[in-house]
């Protein structure tokens, strides 16, 4: 379970910040803990629906909680009151301040699918020299194929990253995505339901969390 502490707000509300959890959970939709409330406490339960919740905290990382509804709250004997909100997008990285999102491509990670595609950059050399082992290793970009589809056009997008202290390990990694770009920026929602029929991938009864790189319009 991953867990995201830190102060919760609407964005036209921005002065009226409440600390809060948001929990997210392999197969269960994430939700948000609120010590508070982002609206008028004890509305009916399914009249409350916020489009956007913004986040913040200490490291100072920006969370989007996007298509939001309140699913529980409660009072106290001290008069507080503490609120419960599913949301069924998580953006993390941006602060969007309203609908509608829209994203020039984005790009999704599955297991193993760097092992189906076989595309890779990373090259590795160890000989032996003169009773020495000499290691070397180098990255260069594989030309990733791509293929239109009606408005879309699907692809291979690769990401490396180099990790480690440089000291005691260097790690070389090539990250393997399916890149999917349509002709004009589209809101997330048309990624899902008008894109190219993945739904093998990330749609389903049960909502699967899978990781997504995304390209502002």
């Amino acid at each position: 379970m991953l867990e995201y502490p830190g102060w919760w707000w609407l964005p036209d509300k921005a002065d009226m910040k409440v600390a809060g959890v948001l929990r997210i959970q392999p197969e269960e939709t994430p939700e948000l803990e609120l010590i508070g409330s982002l609206h008028e406490p004890y509305l009916p339960m399914g009249t409350v629906r916020p489009p956007i919740v913004l986040r913040v905290s200490t490291s100072c990382m920006k969370i989007t909680l996007y298509k939001c509804s309140l699913v529980g709250e409660r009072g106290s004997s001290l008069g507080t009151v503490s609120a419960k909100l599913h949301a069924q997008f998580v953006l993390e990285g941006f602060h969007f301040p309203s609908p509608p999102i829209l994203f020039e491509s984005m790009a999704m990670g599955f297991q193993h699918l760097a092992d189906w595609t076989r595309l890779t950059g990373l090259k590795a050399h160890a000989d032996l020299v003169a009773e020495e082992l000499q290691f070397s290793a180098s990255y260069r970009p594989p030309r990733a194929p791509a293929v239109a589809v009606g408005e879309w056009t699907i692809g291979v997008d690769l990401e490396f990253a180099e990790e480690g202290d440089s000291i005691s390990s260097i790690v070389f990694k090539q990250r393997t995505a399916i890149q999917v770009t349509p002709n004009t920026p589209r809101s997330l929602e048309s990624y899902l339901d008008d894109g190219p029929r993945t739904q093998g991938a990330y749609r389903g009864e049960t909502w699967r969390w899978f990781t997504v790189r995304v390209r502002l319009s």
